[in-house]
């Protein structure tokens, strides 16, 4: 019977110290509690951030180092870029295309204005409620891969192909 007693004092002290507790007034230095999620009017301010994307488009004008491409499609974020006319600086970049101007080399100067073209490229996006593309109109921003994807990649002969094949016909003839 003691410790039935004991056990409803310590309960019923218990139930003393609960409310003095949340009555207590919280610091001055202590944030508020909870998610934030009841405020409403306070808008998110926008981040810059770079995203790897891909960009494909038309060339409106190319000079050897610099490329400009009207963006008709991009990947992930860079969504935000469609329909603008981004400047590309092509001087260290890898291409994709064929030796259009018969130079023996396989670099910007073939690919030519009109042509459609895919550039791997970082851009810079403004992210926040909505996220835009923040591309400065005079800076280029440096491209790592272009494909031209207008002309076709040159093809090998056949013509190796075919002696190859009567050889080996011959061979398993005569065995």
């Amino acid at each position: 019977m003691n410790s039935h007693l004991k056990v409803f004092a310590v309960a019923a002290a218990m139930a003393l110290l609960i409310p003095a507790g949340a009555i207590a007034k919280r610091p001055d230095d202590k944030p508020a509690k909870g998610n934030k999620h009841g405020k409403l009017g306070k808008a998110k301010t926008p981040k810059l951030k770079l995203a790897t994307a891909n960009v494909k488009g038309v060339v409106t004008a190319n000079d050897g180092t610099t490329m400009t491409v009207t963006v008709d499609k991009a990947s992930g974020h860079a969504k935000a870029c469609k329909g603008l006319s981004l400047t590309f600086d092509v001087s260290e970049s890898r291409f994709h295309t064929a030796d259009n101007d018969a130079d023996g080399d396989m670099d910007a100067m073939d690919v030519l204005v009109g042509h459609n073209v895919k550039v791997r490229t970082k851009l810079a996006l403004l992210k926040g409620r909505k996220t835009t593309c923040a591309v400065a109109e005079e800076l280029a921003l440096p491209a790592k891969a272009v494909h031209n994807r207008t002309t076709p990649e040159v093809e090998e002969v056949e013509e190796v192909e075919e002696v190859e094949e009567t050889e080996e016909t011959e061979e398993t003839e005569a065995v």
